[in-house]
């Protein structure tokens, strides 16, 4: 496979993350604001102008982005020779495309995060909380959001998965040593899904519930479960190189690859698909009046 389709994968995280969902956040702090109190809103219409006229964060994202991108395709094409690092020398091209993609992302997310913290530290010092009635918690299980057949046959599926982990292991039919490290691996992966999975259907509602509506909780709980799948999924594969040895192909290569494109989709489906209530705009009139 050459090395292209990391580039081309790892591009379009890039263009995910620091274009699209910047672009979508930034207009997102307004619908934040007429949450914690649309009459403060109405009556400070300043206050929503300096938010939409702030555009440095939204900017430096794209700096962001479009750094990423020149130095990913700087190092693909060989501008930035590999002879720089002495880690690159020694592995595959893949690889370092895999750690510059990497690095990169979490530089970019340390800056991004903090700025969301300096606005909810903002938000809640200078808009004060409006009064809220306390709703009855609903109750609420799985299969308000996935239909029954399916869990069945995800839960089937995961069983016999898991046995033939054991089965592999007891036989000891696997061919590396790490073998039972990968299988508590599993364990501890599949677990982590179905607890987000079940707190996704619990929790007390957030913010986002009241700005998206209850199409937030379910989009939330079937992705949640989505990875509940693709985490059997992509261990399967791994228990395939187990048995089989020398794969035809790189499987930790394939499986992040994979990885990546999963979190895209995610990533994207949210940030086209999720638009505050219709009934926002009457709970703060002031934002058709903007600019």
């Amino acid at each position: 496979m050459t090395e292209w389709v990391d580039f081309f994968v790892y591009g379009a995280m890039i263009v995910t993350y620091w274009f699209v969902f910047a672009t979508w956040i930034s207009g997102f702090t307004i619908s934040m604001v007429a949450d914690r109190n649309p009459d403060w809103l109405a009556a400070h219409p300043e206050f929503a102008r300096q938010l939409i006229g702030s555009r440095w964060f939204l900017w430096s994202c794209y700096a962001w982005g479009a750094l990423s991108l020149v130095v990913l395709l700087a190092f693909q094409i060989g501008v930035w020779p590999r002879a720089i690092s002495l880690a690159a020398l020694q592995a595959p091209k893949w690889m370092v495309l895999k750690d510059i993609n990497s690095t990169m992302l979490i530089v970019g997310l340390v800056y991004f995060f903090g700025c969301v913290g300096m606005f909810t530290r903002r938000l809640r010092r200078e808009v004060p909380l409006a009064e809220r009635r306390n709703a009855t918690l609903e109750r609420r299980s799985l299969d308000d959001f996935v239909p029954r057949w399916l869990r069945v046959a995800t839960y089937t599926l995961a069983g016999i998965h898991l046995t033939a982990w054991l089965t592999v292991g007891v036989l000891r039919l696997y061919s590396t040593p790490g073998f039972w490290g990968q299988f508590v691996t599993l364990i501890v992966f599949s677990g982590v899904f179905f607890f987000f999975t079940r707190v996704s259907v619990n929790r007390p509602p957030i913010a986002m519930d009241r700005i998206f509506g209850p199409g937030y909780r379910r989009g939330e709980v079937r992705y949640a479960f989505a990875m509940e799948i693709c985490a059997p999924a992509m261990f399967a594969v791994r228990l395939y190189q187990e048995v089989a040895g020398n794969a035809a192909f790189d499987i930790d290569r394939a499986l992040h690859l994979g990885l990546v494109l999963l979190i895209v989709f995610g990533v994207l489906r949210f940030a086209l698909h999720a638009n505050p209530r219709r009934d926002l705009g009457e709970r703060a009139p002031s934002l058709r009046a903007l600019p």
